[in-house]
């Protein structure tokens, strides 16, 4: 059975009440009353020591029985008390010298006989009646002749005690009759509040009261429904917590593992948000930007003057870029976040370096190929115009003019088939039929068909292959072409009485070839651009050419796992380099 708010305020004061009237009763009463009785027998112990040197005076000159009578019932009347005067050699000559023997047994006054004062509360009977005692001895002249008691009964408190303990225990009465209506004030007025302070509780936990629910009323323990409702608020804030902890985490993760850079700046231009890739395209570290203004992290006027656009505009602004030091080119796209943070933009930087890249090799390559196109074209044009004015009357003449035309249309077939198999080769779609082979076997194949060429260029071929290679397991004919091409690369550009080496050694899990000669060499410049399409070092000499021989091998030797470099001196030589993984056993 469940005790309703008004009850337990009610039972917790009058608990409290009770608690004081006990204390007052067991623990204060004794206690006042102690101290009465202390009281008491200080004004004992007063009254004994103003009577002694006033009965000393008194019996200096006359001691009788009947006199010391007499001073007694006067003593005890004018201290309400039960006064004992005792003088042992009363009625005698002399005084002093009495026998204290006679007193022994009487502690207290055998003490007062012999000079000391005694003051004590002296029984407690079992009727609860309590005697204090106090006594002193009496001196003529420093001369002990005898002694005066005074003893009173105590059965309670004096009148005007009772009547203060009384009283407290009246407000005590009053204090119990305003618990009652305080407690049902206080239940009236604050329920209510406790009541929608739970509907609230639940409101806020979108546990909305449904009608057939029951709305916690007066005779409903409302502290326990708060206290249950509280815990539950707690529970599902903690669930919430926790969700929007993970979303966090979530948005933070994505938020830093993005390769596009986020920054969000205020109206006043500060740094409030920035990532990973944002830091890293402007050199900067992530809590350094937070503490600076927009100005002093992007370092860039013309992305300042997109954010500043966007600001007054409250419109998105777009704008491609160079930043430094790394020479990237971005996209910034600056988003005012008006209405949800008014003031604030967003700016979103893409790494278009890539892309620029990519365009401007596209510019290269159809200019490559205008040019490489063109000069067939012109000459086919100039052959086809010279035949069509005269030189058909002159068989031999014609004749020569068809053979150039035949070779330039050679030279443009050549060009248009290298193109698309380096596009196949690009996208993947030429196989590679491996067969298991051995490197001197390439070597020895390609020295053979290559032979006549060297012979006519003068040039001496050798083969050096390391003993006892493994095998490999390789497109033949796709690694012959790319030897061949280099090869053919190398008698090029090799003067009459030059030398080729055609090598093969094993390192580490790899077979290198290389391909050496004594030519011309190539520009250090130059050594990096060389794999790009229709790059040519030295074009006098490549004029037949297309540019894309080393390209095209630098593909196939990377479709085999491979990779392919070069490396030069100018004047003395060159060496190109290519990789074959060994067959893993």
């Amino acid at each position: 059975m469940r005790i309703n708010l008004f009850w337990r305020i009610l039972i917790s004061l009058l608990f409290i009440i009770g608690t004081i009237t006990c204390l007052l009763k067991f623990w204060l009463e004794p206690v006042l009353f102690e101290f009465y009785l202390q009281r008491e027998l200080q004004n004992l112990t007063s009254i004994v020591k103003v009577s002694s040197p006033m009965l000393a005076k008194e019996f200096r000159d006359n001691c009788s029985l009947k006199r010391i009578e007499e001073l007694n019932q006067e003593l005890s009347i004018k201290t309400n008390t039960l006064a004992i005067i005792t003088i042992p050699n009363c009625g005698k000559s002399e005084l002093e010298n009495f026998d204290l023997t006679l007193y022994r047994n009487q502690t207290d006054l055998y003490n007062v006989l012999s000079g000391q004062s005694v003051a004590k509360v002296k029984s407690l009977n079992n009727d609860q009646t309590v005697t204090i005692y106090s006594a002193a001895p009496i001196f003529i002249d420093s001369t002990l002749i005898g002694a005066v008691q005074v003893e009173s009964l105590i059965t309670s408190f004096p009148n005007e005690i009772s009547n203060e303990i009384n009283r407290i225990y009246f407000i005590l009465l009053l204090l119990s009759l305003f618990s009652i209506g305080f407690s049902f004030l206080f239940y009236r007025y604050y329920s209510g509040k406790l009541r929608n302070a739970i509907n609230n509780l639940l409101e806020l936990n979108e546990a909305k009261v449904r009608p057939e629910t029951k709305i916690p009323s007066l005779s409903t323990n409302e502290i326990e429904q708060l206290e249950k409702t509280i815990k539950h608020s707690v529970v599902e804030i903690h669930k919430k917590f926790d969700s929007y902890s993970s979303d966090a985490r979530v948005f933070t993760s994505i938020l830093n593992n993005m390769n596009d850079g986020i920054l969000v700046a205020d109206q006043s231009g500060q740094v409030k948000l920035i990532n990973n890739a944002a830091a890293d395209f402007f050199s900067i570290e992530i809590q350094q930007a937070e503490t600076h203004s927009l100005v002093e992290v992007l370092r860039n006027h013309i992305i300042e003057g997109v954010w500043q656009n966007c600001m007054e505009t409250q419109k998105i602004q777009t704008i491609d870029t160079e930043i430094n030091p790394q020479h990237r080119f971005i996209r910034c796209i600056a988003t005012p976040l008006a209405p949800q943070l008014p003031g604030s933009v967003l700016l979103l930087f893409q790494d278009l370096t890539r892309i620029h890249q990519l365009e401007i090799i596209r510019q290269d390559f159809v200019s490559n190929v205008s040019h490489e196109l063109r000069t067939p074209l012109a000459s086919l044009k100039a052959l086809v115009e010279t035949l069509q004015d005269s030189t058909l009357q002159d068989p031999t003449a014609a004749k020569k003019f068809l053979e150039s035309m035949d070779t330039e249309i050679d030279n443009m077939t050549q060009i248009v088939q290298e193109l698309l198999e380096l596009s196949k080769i690009e996208s993947g779609r030429v196989p590679l039929e491996k067969r298991e082979t051995t490197p001197d076997e390439l070597l020895s194949k390609v020295a053979e068909r290559m032979q006549l060429q060297v012979q006519r260029g003068k040039l001496n071929l050798i083969i050096d292959v390391q003993n006892k290679l493994p095998a490999i397991m390789v497109d033949i004919n796709r690694i012959e072409q790319v030897l061949v091409n280099l090869v053919h690369n190398a008698i090029k550009f090799t003067f009459p009485g030059g030398k080729i080496t055609l090598s093969a050694f094993q390192q580490n899990h790899e077979i290198i070839f290389s391909i050496e000669d004594t030519g011309i060499g190539i520009p250090p410049r130059d050594l990096e651009r060389i794999f790009e399409r229709f790059y040519k070092v030295d074009r006098a000499r490549s004029e037949h050419g297309t540019g894309l021989g080393l390209s095209i091998a630098r593909h196939l030797v990377e479709a085999h796992g491979g990779r392919i470099w070069a490396e030069s001196v100018q004047t003395k030589g060159s060496t190109f380099f290519f990789s074959i993984p060994i067959i893993s056993e």
